[in-house]
């Protein structure tokens, strides 16, 4: 049952990019992408939340808790914003892989926050990433061997995610220190942390968007824009933290990462985008990078 959870959430995670993009192609601001999406999670998350409240009982929340969720707020903030706007300004089939670069992130910073050393598998994993990039924009090899390269930095929407992918890098040791402060067993702990942090970004963001998101839910139609982005993450949270009850978790990890190689898919057959081909071998080389950081940590 925890793999299939964990494929289930492979699939919903491509379901949340493809609604974030067509909700920035549709101009739909940003910051109000960004409510929706913790918004909309907190309808997913909140039934849960109490029926564990309810049954197993409340999760201790230490002072590190509510320290690690205040430092990561923020960061979380831009990390999401940024998130949208390389959905805006690039092509899914391109920006999506480059979320692979958050385990390099996490693979340089452990060391000194939770003391875990990287492995030789790691590293090689790391190169598999490196290589994986490059071929997303391989044939512009011809115009210099550095031109893959440039061409993501030049990229907007490409740069937004490599950006995204870094500080969602630093927010996942800052998550591992959250869970572990909120004291239970895992559902109780890892529901606790992605409940508070979702009520947090409504309670910050709400003021800057109250007008569009009343206006949203008295109009089905800008409803529709905004509502499945923030459904599909909840849901995805959900499963992803039930299926690590029964699964380890950077087993759930590396097959949620699937989902960078769905999203080639999707921006091929319903955003008609250009170079799949090299973008799916990218991507593919990119997952293996990932699946061997995951496991040999």
């Amino acid at each position: 049952m925890g793999l299939v959870l964990a494929i289930i959430v492979s699939f919903l995670h491509t379901g949340q990019n493809t609604a974030v993009k067509k909700a920035a192609i549709e101009n739909v601001r940003p910051i109000v992408v960004t409510w929706a999406l913790a918004a909309f999670s907190l309808v997913t998350l909140l039934p849960l939340y109490f029926a564990i409240n309810v049954f197993y009982g409340s999760a201790q929340l230490d002072t590190m808790f509510w320290v690690a969720l205040a430092i990561k707020l923020p960061l979380s903030l831009a990390a999401t914003f940024l998130y949208v706007l390389a959905h805006k300004y690039g092509d899914m089939s391109l920006v999506n892989p480059l979320l692979s670069i958050t385990p390099i992130i996490v693979l340089l910073i452990a060391p000194f926050v939770v003391h875990q050393e990287a492995s030789l598998g790691g590293m090689l994993g790391v190169g598999l990433i490196v290589v994986g990039a490059y071929a997303l924009n391989f044939d512009s090899r011809k115009a210099g061997f550095f031109e893959p390269v440039k061409m993501l930095f030049r990229n907007k929407g490409a740069s937004c995610m490599m950006a995204t992918a870094t500080i969602w890098g630093i927010t996942t040791v800052i998550d591992a220190i959250g869970v572990q402060s909120a004291k239970g067993n895992g559902l109780q702990s890892g529901i606790s942390w992605a409940f508070f942090n979702n009520l947090s970004t409504i309670l910050v963001l709400t003021p800057f968007v109250a007008k569009e998101a009343i206006a949203a839910f008295g109009e089905p139609s800008k409803l529709k824009k905004i509502a499945p982005a923030g459904l599909f993450s909840g849901a995805m949270d959900a499963c992803q933290m039930v299926a690590m009850t029964m699964l380890l978790a950077a087993y759930v990890n590396a097959i949620k990462r699937f989902s960078m190689v769905l999203s080639v898919i999707v921006g091929a057959v319903f955003f008609k985008e250009k170079g799949i081909k090299e973008r799916l071998v990218g991507s593919l080389i990119m997952l293996a990078g990932v699946v061997m950081i995951v496991l040999t940590k």
